[in-house]
């Protein structure tokens, strides 16, 4: 029975620890009456030192892995590990122990009349147990907890990336594995003669800072879609330059950059968001920039969906049917229709952000200003395209030139902040 004593307590036989006593023990002691307090770790270095009636004991470790591995029947079992150690200082009778260590798991235990302590900062956590005809094998770094259990004939095995929770279970004649490489939480389980598998596809994300030279285009990353290419002008993407009496036009590109995936999402949940600036030159208040998703590989083979925004004319969401005009404009025009609208209009240094999501009936699109929800749409019909040839993403921009005046636009676009899959 474990006694409920202060540390250090007022029982006059405890002695100091270490002490002079030259009564020693045998490191570790030959005592079985020993509590353990939690459970002993599996995976560690293993010290134990005892104090026994009026002896005294010590234990210092520094870093030195031990490995256990228990089989059961005609089980298998393996563990591998990075710096993990353990420190069991156990106090009989009248003895006193303590542990302290920076990294690492501690036991420490006290029995009949002694006082034991334990710290602890950080630990590796690992398990492995295989039972019956079963196998079980663990690869761990620091800073995880993995769990890999066989259960008869069945085979569970866990392996993992830093900062991820793993368990794979395997009963009967079942097989399960769980893989990761990001930080993620999986769990497969395979009962019977069953096989679980997880599988966790990760996403792509997209930015584009624009922090470049002057230029009359975005660069070799952005398709032109309509009219004709953004410029770059400060370190900003803002409408072209324009000629005296051009009139209201818009600007529409698409990304093509990104590795592999060429500027696709990986699924049809996504979201783009852009950080605003006020344009270089004259703002607008009657031009919209936008968000546009959904864009084709082939632009204008589908339907797409975007978000438009401006300083003094409300914003809203629209489709486009097609190509739209030559003259870049985004609203009123063949294929165009207005799915939603605010009359309340956005300053030209706001974050926006565009979302496309499942919803209980089709997809809902949702438009996001500085982090708060704006303005939304549901395209409970499934009007907005969808599917691997129709998950690209772009941004528009619009301005105007009266005859005999300045060039006027839309805020500009200081950075895609990220365009990501959800």
């Amino acid at each position: 029975m474990l006694s409920a004593l202060p540390w250090p307590g007022p029982d006059t036989r405890q002695v100091r620890f270490p002490g002079p006593d030259s009564r020693t023990v045998p490191f570790p002691g030959p005592d079985a009456r020993a509590v353990r307090w939690p459970t002993p770790p599996r995976f560690s270095v293993s010290l134990l030192a005892q104090a026994l009636g009026g002896g005294y004991a010590s234990a210092a470790v520094s870093v030195i892995p031990w490995r256990r591995a228990d089989a059961v029947g005609g089980g298998v079992a393996a563990v591998s590990v990075v710096s993990s150690v353990a420190i069991l200082a156990p106090a009989t009778g009248g003895g006193v122990a303590s542990a302290v260590i920076v990294g690492a798991e501690i036991l420490a235990t006290g029995v009949g009349g002694g006082v034991a302590s334990a710290t602890i900062v950080a630990s590796v956590v690992l398990v492995a147990d295989a039972l019956g005809g079963g196998s079980a094998g663990i690869v761990g770094r620091p800073v995880a907890s993995i769990t890999a259990t066989a259960v008869g004939l069945g085979a569970g095995t866990a392996t993992l990336t830093p900062g991820a929770l793993i368990a794979a279970a395997a009963t009967g004649g079942g097989l399960a594995s769980a893989a990761v490489a990001v930080a993620a939480k999986f769990v497969a389980a395979a009962t019977g003669g069953g096989t679980a598998t997880v599988l966790q596809r990760v996403g792509y994300r997209y930015s584009d800072p624009f922090n470049r030279a002057n230029a009359a285009t975005l660069g070799p990353d952005w398709r032109l879609d309509r009219n004709t290419q953004f410029k770059i002008d400060t370190n900003r993407a803002q409408m072209k330059t324009m000629g005296n009496g051009d009139g209201r036009s818009g600007c529409w590109v698409s990304y093509q950059g990104g590795g592999t995936a060429a500027g696709r999402f990986g699924t049809d949940n996504y979201g783009v968001k852009t950080q605003l600036i006020a344009p270089v030159g004259n703002l607008a208040t009657d031009n919209f920039t936008g968000i546009v998703l959904a864009v084709a590989d082939t632009f204008g083979a589908g339907t797409m969906c975007y978000a438009i925004v401006s300083t003094g004319l409300g914003c809203a969401i629209y489709t486009q049917a097609g190509l739209p005009p030559t003259s870049g404009v985004s609203t009123g025009q063949t294929g165009q229709q207005n799915r939603a609208v605010s009359e309340n209009s956005i300053l030209a240094t706001d974050l926006i952000e565009f979302r496309r999501l499942p919803a209980a009936a089709g997809t809902v699109f949702t438009l996001y200003r500085n982090g708060a929800m704006f303005l939304s749409w549901p395209d409970t019909d499934n009007a907005v395209s969808s599917g691997p040839t129709n998950r690209r993403w772009g941004i528009l921009t619009e301005g105007n030139y009266p005859l005999f005046q300045s060039e006027f636009r839309a805020p500009a676009v200081d950075a895609v902040v990220e365009a990501y899959d959800l």
